[in-house]
């Protein structure tokens, strides 16, 4: 609720993760290995917030089909108004990262993306500024 603004976030979320899984069934890659159906659940390892990682894990593995690809991404850097939350006011630890990573391994998951450290940088942060964009 805090940084969403959405009441029941982990709730509508979930479900809708299940739907879309219905919906696109397993991944399917073409010979290149470009994924032509199915869908990644792309996790961000947010700071202080490690043990959310753990129970969305824990939630993936309990309630998602064995086949399901995950990307772990570490690339969370602070920016626009997260000053206004100092403890998102930061990269994520190493400990933080390794303790999501360290789920993600123990809980057996086979498809997954895992995203270095190092990539939490401004310069992976696209320009705002509407170019490109025709109204």
């Amino acid at each position: 609720m805090k940084y969403s603004g959405a009441k029941d976030y982990f709730a509508a979320a979930s479900l809708a993760l299940q739907e879309m899984y219905r919906q696109t069934g397993p991944a399917v890659f073409d010979e290149e290995g470009i994924m032509k159906r199915g869908m990644i659940i792309r996790h961000l390892i947010l700071p202080g917030q490690s043990s959310e990682s753990v129970k969305l894990l824990e939630w993936v593995s309990a309630n998602m089909p064995e086949d399901i690809h995950m990307s772990m991404m570490s690339q969370y850097t602070p920016y626009h108004k997260a000053y206004l939350h100092p403890e998102l006011n930061r990269r994520i630890t190493a400990w933080e990262y390794e303790r999501a990573l360290s789920k993600f391994y123990k809980l057996g998951f086979k498809n997954g993306y895992i995203q270095e450290r190092e990539s939490a940088s401004e310069e992976y942060i696209p320009d705002f500024d509407l170019e490109g964009i025709e109204f």
